[in-house]
């Protein structure tokens, strides 16, 4: 497990070390989510887009005749996200 040392500004901003960006994939202009448990353990995911979770909507849904709602979109994103977020554990050797 690694361990990285963050300080908050006066603004309220951190930075994220270059050696965690690097590991979890994190690029330029990306847009994470900060998930809060109920124990107050704190854990940064990146954000995926919809290009990131165009496969996995056919995967959420099948391959069904119909159109995608919002639901199926959200299904698809929360399940992308977990994938992306064992794929990066698994870089980390967790």
């Amino acid at each position: 497990m690694q361990n990285f040392k963050l300080t908050v500004t006066s603004k309220g901003q951190v930075t994220l070390p270059a050696a965690y960006r690097k590991a979890a994939g994190i690029e330029t202009g990306a847009t994470l989510q900060l998930v809060v448990d109920d124990d107050g353990q704190a854990h940064i995911r990146r954000r995926l887009t919809l290009d990131d979770i165009a496969g996995s909507l056919t995967k959420a849904v099948g391959r069904r005749n119909r159109n995608f709602g919002q639901p199926d979109i959200d299904a698809a994103r929360d399940q992308a996200m977990d994938e992306q977020e064992e794929r990066v554990h698994k870089r980390r050797g967790r």
